[in-house]
């Protein structure tokens, strides 16, 4: 009954991080949430089941990215057969751009991890962020704005630099990578569209530098591993990797008649109803 439970609970998981990592509602909210209420408990001892947890919410994130590695292969690769040097030249500048815009909220967030997983368990600064930047999203769909950038080849070193300022945000309980990437992306003068898929592209650097960082804490830790976790760990990332290339689809087809309003309204719902769970102390 145990493994059926740890089974399903992956399963549920994998959904969740496959959907809402794409979708700019927050997925380190959505998360946390289910984490309140259904735990994984792999292990008997809590310090192993906390250094499984952050291994595993990190492997659910390559899961993703190996998702955008198959489906934008050759936006990525600058190795690929046949490249014309013009092209591997873009791909190459493209990759400068990704790391300009990840590496300072990157090298925060490994400095202030343990607080940021204390901060996004709390009930009331994952509604304030909510509520907050829903509103924030719903004015940046509203507010005029001059698209000068169609495209991620027009982007230039300044705009990346623009947008790692809005990575920060995403080090807030609740607001998300995904979020914090499109909405900058478009008050810095991208298209919606185009801000979607910077933001699909960045997915892979930051997932896999978030692997590095995890699965050398985790070593270090020496907390427990088996078996059976590497099953659980292995069927939740085939589940997000299944549901990410299907979210990635829709979202770019949903993005060509519609905007983003839609996400900031359903942010500040959440945030509210998160916010009374808070307050009844039921989280």
């Amino acid at each position: 009954m145990a493994i059926v439970l740890s089974l399903l609970e992956a399963l549920l998981y994998g959904l969740v991080m496959g959907i809402t990592f794409w979708l700019p509602i927050g997925s380190d909210a959505h998360l946390a949430l289910m984490r309140l209420f259904l735990p994984m408990r792999i292990f008997d001892d809590y310090l192993s089941n906390q250094a499984f947890w952050d291994l595993f919410r990190c492997l659910l994130l390559v899961s993703a990215a190996m998702a955008v590695l198959l489906l934008y292969a050759g936006r990525l690769d600058p190795f690929q057969k046949g490249l014309r040097p013009q092209r591997k030249r873009q791909i190459e500048r493209l990759w400068v751009l990704m790391f300009i815009t990840i590496l300072p909220a990157g090298l925060v967030a490994i400095v202030i991890n343990a607080t940021i997983s204390d901060t996004l368990m709390k009930g009331w600064a994952l509604a304030v962020s909510m509520i907050l930047f829903g509103l924030v999203m719903v004015w940046a769909e509203m507010k005029e704005k001059t698209v000068r950038i169609e495209n991620v080849n027009q982007m230039k070193p300044e705009d990346a630099v623009k947008l790692s300022l809005f990575r920060f945000l995403s080090l807030l309980p609740g607001i998300g990578y995904s979020a914090s990437t499109m909405t900058g992306g478009e008050l810095t003068g991208m298209n919606r569209s185009t801000a979607a898929e910077y933001t699909f592209l960045l997915a892979v650097p930051t997932a896999f530098g978030s692997m590095v960082y995890n699965v050398i804490r985790f070593l270090i830790s020496g907390a427990a591993f088996s078996w059976f976790a590497l099953f659980v760990s292995l069927f939740a990332m085939a589940v997000c990797f299944a549901t990410s290339l299907f979210m990635i689809r829709f979202f770019q087809r949903y993005l060509r008649r519609h905007d983003l309003k839609i996400f900031g309204i359903y942010r500040v719902i959440l945030g509210v109803l998160i916010l009374f769970l808070a307050l009844f102390k039921v989280i």
